[in-house]
């Protein structure tokens, strides 16, 4: 949904959402050119974070607050997680 549709005392909350699912997508081995990306920009924007790929921002700024709190998510959280971290220390 594009931003001036949405009220802006939750944009980010929804910026938020949105960007959560785009990373829990690559987190389960979607490419980034296969994720619906429609209003990106727009959250991107809002973040300050334009200059990032959605990779780049699951990898570099998503991934290690999740990992600091790795104990405190379901078990099928976790695997995914570790699965997806383990296939960027590999490399793959």
């Amino acid at each position: 949904m594009p931003l001036s549709k949405i009220p802006s005392e939750i944009q980010v909350n929804v910026t938020i959402l949105c960007m959560a699912h785009l990373c829990c997508r690559l987190f389960q081995g979607h490419t980034e050119q296969g994720l619906p990306t429609t209003f990106l920009d727009e959250y991107k924007r809002l973040m300050k974070w334009e200059q990032f790929s959605i990779a780049h921002i699951a990898q570099k700024i998503i991934l290690p607050g999740l990992m600091n709190k790795i104990d405190t998510f379901p078990t099928s959280f976790k695997e995914l997680l570790l699965k997806y971290s383990e296939g960027l220390k590999a490399g793959t």
